[in-house]
């Protein structure tokens, strides 16, 4: 634009001439070329002229194709056409640049082109070509042609162009404009490549016309019917063909040794069986092989309980078991055997040895030490191979620095039995010694003279013999329980069991004895346990005056402050003297407590006075002494004691006396002066304070209670010093320093009253 020619301000311009109607219009200037009043952008036309003026100039310098949009060229240099293969979307003319030339596709109706036959038309930007179909090709081999006048399309025939188009087990055949691949009998096509044939299984398909007797087998394009295992041929049947028919086989007679030991062939149809003869079962690993079956471990046997099963070959056998013999009209060893025990005893089918017992027992026996007799060191009671030996019998020496014509006459009569005793005279010998012990201790004679010491001594002597020939006399005795009575009081109990169960209770006249039957089967001795009581009321007469020996606990003074003041105890024997005893000699600890019930004379302890279960002590000096260590005083009452004792010995109840020394006297005045003067004084206080009614008032009814109160204590304390006796002395007695602490603790409120009242 010519400068200084100003824009006119108006509908789409601006004054700068930036604004978008200005562009346009000065694009648009092929319009101006027209008139100037056909730009509606310029008013007055002045501007289109200048536009005008300006492109003429241009023109006549360059080409016009840039105007033209693309695939379209100038016409007359004022206008554009598109391009032959393109249009636009207006006139074939057309002056905007902003038009589109798009492609023709000659190839779509309404068709402007014919290819002809066996062709396709191809369209390309801004034209189009023909080409032979798929299948088909022109005569001179070209590619491409663009009418129907230059087509010469023909049928291909690929089957020649390619022979290994069709890959293998196929043959390829030509078709109009294709071909087809055909398998060959016996294969199909390839699903994913229909070039491809594959084997087709005639077999797992069911395209196979196989008798019911045969069974297919596939092979590479074909098939075959095979005979069945176990079958063959129908005569004029070969064995192969699609009609072969097949007939079984039997394979008993074709191989008699196919079915292997102890069992029989059995044909069946395209097999045989294996059948095993009675008694064998088929060999889990080898089906032709049958072996035995143990009908004595399998439980597959009906024989009786009182016979046990022997496996055999084929069979089994019931017979009778070791100690047992067939009932009569039984045979031994069939299925229906019952048997019945022998007795090796009574038939002297044993090897027991002379010195042992035989005892028959179902199917066996046993062999036991005959009575007075004792297993030898390492041998079992009761084996075939128990050998015993007699039990010693042991002599009763006289007490050391003893003489008694009554003892020495006693210990003759025992050392006798000693000489003569025989093993089977057990029973005998006890009686005779419990009798010589009886008469003994009714009639003592010149014992009764002795020194009480020496009377100790000849006790201890007599019961530790005793109990020692009893223990060992006792396991001679036949099993059961025994008790033997005799004149003057004296009594045994035994009980002997070969396993004893439970508890086991003896009772006498005056005692009972309970404990549990382990005690007398803890020991290493092997035979009959032996739990045994001896009751001999006449040891009272050795035993008087015996010294009784207290627990430490039980060895404290009265009081309990003054170490001088330790009692002394004396005692009286209220029961019998019992003597207990198992087969056992370790019976100084035992694994659980024994029982004793005493009854003896109703008696009530008085002040220090204790009933007390003990026992005889054997460890002083030979002689011993009554000891309560182990033994418990369980209850006492109605004429009866119960004890518990953790170990066995000699036993009995008696009444402990503690004899403890007096106070001294010249405390005791002291005590009743004080308390003498105590009472005078509180009881003039007492009538003042209740008399004097001037003085009467709160402080005053306090102080008189007071008094009195005092007055009573005092009182009890004065008539009750010397009736205050425990049952076990245990408590000191400090009579004067209670008496001051009283009077003191009155002292204090009898100062602290009138202070804290306010009273005259």
């Amino acid at each position: 634009m010519p400068p200084g020619l100003p824009l006119r301000s108006g509908p789409g311009l601006s004054p700068g001439g930036s604004t978008a109607p200005a562009l346009q219009c000065i694009t648009s200037s092929l319009l101006c070329l027209l008139g100037p009043l056909t730009c509606p952008l310029c008013v007055t036309g002045l501007l289109c002229v200048l536009l005008s003026l300006s492109r003429a100039r241009a023109q006549g310098s360059q080409a016009c194709n840039p105007r033209c949009p693309p695939n379209s060229e100038c016409v007359n240099a004022t206008a554009c056409r598109c391009k032959p293969g393109f249009a636009s979307s207006s006139t074939e003319i057309f002056t905007d640049p902003l038009e589109i030339c798009d492609d023709i596709n000659e190839c779509v109706p309404p068709m402007k082109v014919s290819c002809g036959n066996y062709s396709d038309c191809q369209n390309v930007e801004g034209s189009y070509y023909c080409m032979c179909s798929p299948g088909y090709g022109l005569l001179s081999g070209a590619k491409k042609f663009t009418n129907e006048r230059e087509n010469t399309c023909q049928d291909v025939d690929e089957c020649k162009q390619n022979p290994r188009i069709c890959k293998g087990r196929s043959t390829c055949t030509n078709t109009q404009g294709s071909y087809t691949c055909q398998c060959l009998p016996g294969f199909e096509i390839n699903p994913e490549d229909p070039k491809l044939c594959t084997d087709v299984n005639e077999c797992t398909s069911g395209q196979n016309p196989c008798h019911k007797s045969t069974h297919c087998l596939n092979q590479v394009g074909g098939y075959q019917c095979r005979c069945r295992p176990g079958w063959k041929p129908v005569p004029g049947f070969p064995n192969g063909p699609n009609n072969t028919v097949c007939e079984d086989v039997d394979e008993c007679k074709q191989n008699p040794r196919i079915c292997k030991g102890r069992s029989t062939c059995t044909n069946t149809q395209g097999s045989y069986t294996c059948q095993c003869l009675p008694g064998f079962e088929i060999n889990p690993e080898d089906p032709k092989l049958c072996t035995d079956v143990n009908e004595c471990t399998s439980g597959q046997n009906p024989c009786h309980k009182s016979t046990h099963c022997l496996n055999q070959v084929g069979g089994y056998q019931c017979r009778c078991r070791p100690g047992w013999k067939p009932v009569p009209g039984f045979p031994n060893g069939p299925n229906n055997t019952v048997c019945e025990d022998v007795d090796e005893c009574s038939s002297g089918q044993h090897q027991c040895h002379q010195s042992t017992i035989c005892t028959n027992t179902l199917g066996s026996y046993q062999c036991h030490c005959r009575p007075g007799w004792e297993l030898i060191p390492r041998r079992i009671n009761g084996r075939n191979s128990t050998i015993c030996k007699v039990m010693p019998f042991f002599t009763w020496p006289l007490p050391p620095g003893v003489h008694s014509q009554s003892l020495s006459r006693f210990f003759d009569k025992v050392n006798n039995l000693h000489r003569d005793f025989k093993p089977v005279e057990a029973k005998d010998t006890i009686q005779r010694i419990m009798q010589d012990v009886d008469e003994l201790l009714e009639t003592p004679g010149d014992l009764e003279n002795l020194p009480p010491s020496q009377k100790h001594c000849v006790a201890t002597h007599l019961l530790a013999d005793l109990e020692s020939d009893l223990r060992h006399l006792s396991r001679g005795l036949p099993e059961g329980t025994a008790t033997f009575n005799y004149s003057a009081g004296t009594q045994l109990s035994l009980e002997v069991q070969e396993r004893g169960d439970g508890n086991v209770t003896l009772s006498q006249n005056q005692a009972k004895m309970q404990l549990n039957w382990n005690l007398a089967q803890e020991s290493a001795h092997r035979g009959p346990s032996v739990v045994g009581l001896v009751s001999t009321p006449g040891m009272a007469k050795l035993l008087a005056e015996a010294p009784l020996v207290l627990e430490p606990e039980k060895q404290v003074a009265p009081h309990g402050t003054h170490k001088d003041l330790l009692p002394r105890v004396s005692s009286v024997l209220l029961s019998d003297v019992i003597s207990a005893f198992l087969s056992s000699n370790n019976t100084q600890n035992l694994s659980s407590s024994v029982t004793f019930t005493f009854s003896h004379n109703l008696v009530t302890p008085a002040p220090r006075h204790e009933v007390l279960c003990v026992f005889w002590d054997h460890s002083q000096n030979g002689c011993g002494h009554w000891a309560t260590a182990g033994c418990r005083t369980v209850g006492t009452g109605d004429g009866s004691t119960t004890c518990h004792c953790t170990h066995l010995s000699s036993f009995a109840v008696l009444m402990a006396h503690y004899h403890v020394q007096d106070d001294d006297p010249v405390l005791s005045v002291i005590t009743c002066v004080g308390l003498g003067v105590s009472l005078l004084c509180l009881l003039l206080a007492a009538l003042t304070f209740l008399l004097c009614r001037a003085i009467q008032n709160t402080s005053t009814s306090l102080h008189l209670q007071l008094s009195l109160c005092l007055l009573l204590a005092h009182l009890l304390f004065l008539t009750a010093i010397n009736r205050t006796q425990p049952k076990v002395p245990r408590c000191p007695r400090p009579a004067l320093p209670g008496v001051l602490e009283l009077r003191s603790q009155a002292a204090g409120l009898l100062i602290k009253q009138p202070g804290s009242q306010g009273s005259p």
